[in-house]
């Protein structure tokens, strides 16, 4: 890194993968690095760790001016104070280190600043609204266990659930099946018990079948299609859910990999239209998470974010998304 400039660190720990952005106070991103989920709520806390510590190796010369950490329960405290300290193992402690829940960052990398309510469909699900002055206002994002209805997970699951019973003959038949099975590289559904059980990331396998479900639909199954359905109807509840509480109405991002189906998107879009009056007014993300996160470690530095620093991140990320480091999972 340029001694002679300050910089900034951003970091994104999503369900599926970790992602760090390195850029200095003109908006100029210099580095990408990406590593595997650091979800505490899926992984062990040790590997956790490592990953933090492998994407910070080597990104401390000179000391960032700011850290801003993205995380999957970001807004717990204890999972605040277990981020913090493996940062303070790297870099010290003469770095501020800020701590929030992962959707701020999904947020800003399409609103650039830390205000608005966006709605997460990726591995989890989750909507969340920030305001000046106000406590973060959240509905859902309990997690895969308790919660996450229309996330990727939560439609991969049902996907799963589909073919395993058609195979016992208690569910109609389902291109599910060949799509899932060709995705494994399996012969029979009763491999997928130990492909997925056994697996060490089940719960990221599991989402990644989402787009096969969402794919089917548009082929015309009527099983996918059910559960395409219901993944939409509980994406719209949280909408409702959480519009009763907020005080005020915002355009809501749309962010997560669910959404980047142009397909689901379209649908989800006409659902709201038909059940919202007036209309929710949505957006589609511009930037990654990660570049979100770097852009709110500029504005807790005290830095406006300008237009033009706006361009600059937009055009440097995508000129340093060749030279990424791909860290490998634990």
């Amino acid at each position: 890194m340029p001694s002679n400039n300050r910089y900034f660190i951003g970091m994104d720990g999503g369900g599926t993968k970790t992602e760090l952005v390195i850029g200095d106070e003109t908006g100029n991103v210099m580095l990408s690095k990406t590593g595997a989920s650091t979800n505490l709520k899926s992984r062990k806390e040790t590997q956790v760790r490592n990953t933090v510590h492998q994407l910070l190796k080597g990104s401390i010369n000179p000391i960032p001016e700011h850290i801003f950490v993205a995380a999957a329960g970001g807004d717990r405290r204890e999972d605040k104070h277990r981020w913090k300290s493996w940062m303070r193992d790297i870099v010290g402690a003469d770095s501020p280190v800020t701590v929030e829940n992962d959707a701020i960052a999904a947020l800003a990398g399409t609103t650039f600043s830390k205000q608005g309510t966006v709605l997460i469909a990726g591995t989890g699900s989750i909507i969340y609204s920030f305001q000046p002055g106000a406590d973060p206002l959240r509905t859902g994002g309990w997690g895969y266990l308790l919660g996450d209805e229309g996330s990727g997970y939560d439609i991969g699951r049902r996907g799963l659930q589909a073919v395993m019973q058609a195979y016992d003959g208690r569910q109609e038949k389902t291109i599910l099946r060949d799509r899932l099975l060709k995705r494994f590289g399996l012969k029979s559904p009763e491999e997928m018990i130990t492909f997925i059980y056994e697996h060490e990331y089940p719960r990221q396998v599991i989402a990644s079948t989402a787009n096969d479900v969402i794919a089917a639909v548009s082929e015309g199954d009527t099983v996918a299609e059910s559960i395409v359905g219901t993944a939409i109807e509980e994406l719209l509840q949280l909408i409702e859910a959480h519009r009763k509480k907020a005080q005020t109405a915002t355009p809501v991002v749309l962010a997560g990999g669910v959404f980047q189906s142009r397909y689901f998107t379209e649908l989800f879009r006409n659902k709201s239209d038909t059940r919202f009056h007036p209309k929710v007014e949505f957006l589609q993300t511009e930037m990654p998470p990660a570049v979100g996160a770097y852009c709110c470690a500029l504005l807790e530095a005290g830095i406006s974010v300008t237009d033009t620093m706006i361009t600059t991140m937009k055009e440097s990320y995508k000129q340093v998304q060749s030279k990424t480091e791909k860290l490998g999972a634990e």
